[in-house]
This record gives C-alpha cells, sequence and structure tokens, in this order.
C-alpha cells in the first residue's frame, strides 16, 4: 500500500530541508568546511580530513557561538588570531610620548599614554636597609656578606624581608627593582683611622627561588677607598643590580672585599649606622 503524497507531506520534506541548510556550514573555497563559515583563503585544504596547521594559516572561520578564527580552526575566545596584527592609525613606539593598547571596563580598546597608567607612588616599593654596627672583614681579598642589621625604612618597606643571619633580602616576586648600594669605610680599628689605607670593592649577589624566572638585567661593581688611598683616586662608585623578580622573588646579598697594599693583612672595618663624621653603609631599593 503506498501512500499518497500529500500537503502535509510536501510541507514536511520543505521544513527538512530549510533545517538542514540553515543549520549546515558553509565553505568558500573548500568543500570541506570545518565551521559554520569557513573561507580557506588559498584552496589548499584536503577535502575529507582537517587541513595542517600550515594550511590553516590562510583560512578564516566563525563558530556556531560567534567565536573568528583567524589562521586556526578552534577559536577559544571571540577574536583569536595566530599570526600577527598589525592597526595603522597607531603611534610609533618610538615616538614621545610611548603609546600601549588598554582596553577600558566594556572592552573597548584604545592607546593612550604609558605615564598614564603607571601605578602610583604609594603602591611601589621603596625603601632603606640600614646598617646599624661596624663590620670586620677578616682577610685582605676575601669576599664577605654584608650583615643587615639595622632598621628598614620607606613606602611598602615591610614587603622587604631579611634573614635571619643578616645576609639576604627577600624581595617580592613579580617586580622589576633598582637595589643599590653604599659601603662606608672606617680603617683598621673599630674606631675611625686613615692610617692604613684601603680601597673597598662591592658588588651584589642575586639567588634565584626555586628556579622560577628571577634574573638580573644590570649589575656594576662598587668601589670605595679611604681618604689616604693613593693607589686608584677613584673616589666612590656604587654598586647596582637591576632585578626582574619571579613568581616566587628572589633573595639578593651584598658582598664586600677590601684590598690595597697598604692595608693590613688580616682585619678592616666597613662602616655601620651613618653619622656626622662617618660614612654609614646602607641598601637603596626602588622599583621601576
Amino acid at each position: 500500500m503506498t501512500t499518497p503524497f500529500t500537503k502535509f507531506t510536501l510541507i514536511f520534506l520543505c521544513s527538512f530541508i530549510f533545517i538542514t541548510i540553515c543549520y549546515g556550514q558553509t565553505g568558500i573555497n573548500t568543500k570541506n568546511p570545518r565551521q559554520v563559515l569557513h573561507i580557506d583563503g588559498q584552496g589548499d585544504n584536503p577535502q575529507t580530513t582537517n587541513p595542517t596547521p600550515a594550511q590553516q594559516l590562510n583560512d578564516v572561520v566563525i563558530t556556531k557561538n560567534g567565536d573568528v578564527g583567524i589562521g586556526l580552526l578552534t577559536p577559544s575566545v571571540k577574536l583569536d588570531i595566530n599570526g600577527k596584527i598589525r592597526i595603522a592609525d597607531l603611534e610609533l613606539y618610538t615616538n614621545r610620548p610611548k603609546k600601549i593598547l588598554v582596553a577600558d571596563e566594556n572592552g573597548n580598546i584604545f592607546y593612550t599614554d604609558i605615564e598614564t597608567i603607571a601605578p602610583p607612588v604609594e603602591t611601589r616599593i621603596y625603601g632603606i636597609i640600614n646598617k646599624q654596627a661596624r663590620q670586620r672583614l677578616e682577610n685582605r681579598g676575601s669576599y664577605y656578606y654584608v650583615l643587615l642589621d639595622g632598621v628598614v625604612n620607606g613606602i611598602n618597606s615591610d614587603k622587604l624581608i631579611i634573614s635571619a643571619d643578616k645576609k639576604k633580602i627577600q624581595l617580592p616576586p613579580n617586580k622589576t627593582l633598582k637595589i643599590t648600594g653604599s659601603i662606608g669605610i672606617i680603617g683598621a680599628t673599630e674606631s675611625p683611622t686613615t692610617t692604613n689605607p684601603a680601597y673597598i670593592v662591592s658588588k651584589f649577589e642575586l639567588e634565584d627561588i626555586n628556579n622560577d624566572g628571577s634574573q638580573s638585567l644590570v649589575q656594576t661593581i662598587g668601589y670605595t677607598e679611604s681618604s689616604t688611598e693613593t693607589y686608584d683616586d677613584g673616589g666612590v662608585s656604587m654598586p647596582i643590580i637591576i632585578v626582574r623578580t619571579g613568581s616566587k622573588g628572589a633573595n639578593v646579598m651584598l658582598q664586600v672585599k677590601y684590598g690595597g697594599s697598604a692595608s693590613p693583612a688580616k682585619g678592616y672595618y666597613i662602616g655601620g649606622a651613618s653619622s656626622d663624621t662617618t660614612l654609614g653603609s646602607y641598601i637603596l631599593v626602588e622599583e621601576i
């Protein structure tokens, strides 16, 4: 028994075809679309299998969720680009003031001066780590860690932690910091003296925590000489290190050694706290 071709049957078939078309995938320059809309720029995609990553580089797709992919077939955000982008009307980075792309609370992207989004000084780290007591360096030519036994002052200086042995400054994570040292010379005795001229060499040492990517970007060696030093009249230069800390932070230490043929082989002092008559020793930490 055959079913007569009724008006209802015709409506059903038309509806089925319409739904199939609406929920189908459209390919431009490809017979194998992988999303709702798939454009194969060079027409180099295979007809049955997924394109290779290299073949996808010239493709553009729109998914059923409205996500757009350029150079890839499975975008994970509204606009997912595999490749470089160019915005013609942005000012060159070499021009001043410097410009960067930012987004407002509504997601609108625009460019602005870097200076306008710099964090306020109240949120940044500035600290002076003072040395209190004078410190004896036992042997000429050997490096010793400066013992940081004084107070720590400055904005957000509570984020600078001094180790129990007074040798290390634990720096906070994910910061770029400039650290400068200043070393005062006392002489061969604990009381200030100039009868034994010498010089002090100083340098910072960076200790990465758990190998999390902390690194030294710039570093210099410091030099301080006593007032009667005659070997190299260079005066005073301060040790500096610029550090980018990782996700666990980093430790930094200041090392010093004394030298000079007129200096005693055993024992020389560096300064502690500053006074009206002597140069003290301290470390300055600045977030940049």
